[in-house]
């Protein structure tokens, strides 16, 4: 099998998931979900699919609270938590690493992200197209980012200043921003 089709595969390959676990830090709801005797997926926020209020719900593990405690109380960068690596293709998963490198407090562009990972860059017309097409990937790698806090997508916005997307919706970014003392008006 190809490293691309073994790649599709992993990307689609999903254990079922069997609970989920709810928890509210500093007024954001966290709730992570559990498949196969892993997290499969952090979402954070108010609303859920409503398939997914009928999955048992279990007690948050301590370890993961208190990792969350930790970082919602400003004494982590990132979320601790060491997600399994069942999803994703190569480029994704290379994408949400290099998100750690984004110092807690800062933000940086799509495009910056981009670079720092090595993608096109340049000057001239020919460049620029590459640039940005650089940058959609990245955002599109972003999108599908299933533990945002442990990859911090919220970190990254448009080169404009302006907020961008968020798979937790542009409320729950603008308040991980203001929790970390970044103030973005969007």
């Amino acid at each position: 099998m190809t490293t691309r089709k073994a790649d599709r595969r992993r990307a689609t390959d999903s254990a079922t998931i069997e609970s989920r676990a709810v928890e509210a830090f500093a007024g954001i709801r966290v709730c992570c979900l559990f498949g196969g005797g892993a997290l499969r997926r952090i979402h954070l926020g108010g609303d859920i699919s409503a398939d997914l209020s009928a999955i048992p719900l279990v007690e948050m593990p301590q370890a993961m609270k208190t990792a969350f405690e930790q970082y919602f109380n400003g004494s982590t960068r990132n979320v601790a938590l060491e997600p399994p690596l069942y999803c994703g293709t190569t480029f994704e998963r290379r994408v949400w690493q290099a998100l750690t490198a984004i110092p807690r407090g800062e933000t940086w562009s799509y495009g910056r992200l981009a670079g720092h990972l090595g993608l096109p860059a340049g000057g001239g017309a020919r460049a620029a197209s590459a640039r940005a097409a650089s940058a959609r990937a990245v955002g599109s790698a972003l999108r599908k980012n299933p533990f945002p806090l442990v990859y911090p997508c919220h970190r990254v916005i448009m080169s404009d200043g302006k907020l961008g997307g968020f798979s937790c919706g542009i409320e729950i970014k603008r308040r991980l921003l203001q929790l970390e003392n970044i103030n973005n008006e969007d």
